[in-house]
């Protein structure tokens, strides 16, 4: 799916939940150091009306299974501001998933970006 053609959920209704949010995943690229740090090439999944406190790592991992990723050889990395090198967080557990929702932009949509590794 490519970003441009994606239309933004709108979470305005006062029922939903204020936790509720999407995630924009970045898969299959590559990441670059020079002239700037920066997630280039890959893949973009979405997963909408997603909620912090039921949200987890292992949930992420079952994610990255389901687009054919080995999901033990990937690391999740979360951006919450306009700059790769002051503003990305690696999210390493269930506690990290569920404070996305403190640092998530107002059309709340959250990045997190895949680091695929050699390790298991």
């Amino acid at each position: 799916m490519t970003d441009n053609l994606r239309p933004t959920i709108a979470y305005g209704n006062a029922c939903e939940d204020p936790d509720m949010y999407t995630i924009k995943l970045h898969f299959m690229n590559s990441w670059i150091f020079e002239p700037e740090m920066d997630y280039v090439g890959g893949r973009i999944d979405y997963y909408d009306y997603c909620k912090g406190d039921e949200n987890s790592i292992i949930q992420m991992r079952q994610c990255m299974k389901k687009l054919n990723v080995d999901d033990r050889k990937v690391k999740f990395w979360f951006k919450f501001g306009p700059h790769f090198e002051t503003s990305i967080r690696l999210l390493t557990n269930d506690s990290d998933i569920y404070n996305l929702v403190y640092k998530m932009h107002v059309n709340r949509e959250v990045e997190i970006f895949v680091e695929h590794t050699n390790e298991d």
